[in-house]
């Protein structure tokens, strides 16, 4: 996974040096990434212009809702 640090890294050295996802995964071989994650990250850099994520994006987090901590709650007592 690419650090916010990471990303913003990334998107200098492509837009300044021209880099590819070969030569930054050279460059740095300390980090923990995979080359399909550095060609989308750079496929993301050449359409929008930025490594940020688009607000709103990624997975939502349905788990810890109200209605479904009273469920678990009902569970839980109904097993006593």
């Amino acid at each position: 996974m690419l650090s916010k640090d990471d990303r913003v890294l990334i998107e200098t050295l492509r837009i300044e040096k021209g880099y590819g996802a070969k030569k930054l995964l050279d460059e740095f071989p300390g980090r923990n990434s995979s080359l399909a994650s550095v060609k989308h990250l750079l496929h993301q850099i050449d359409t929008t212009g930025s490594a940020d994520r688009k607000t709103g994006s990624g997975r939502r987090h349905t788990a810890h809702t109200d209605r479904n901590a009273s469920v678990v709650e009902e569970l839980a007592l109904s097993q006593e």
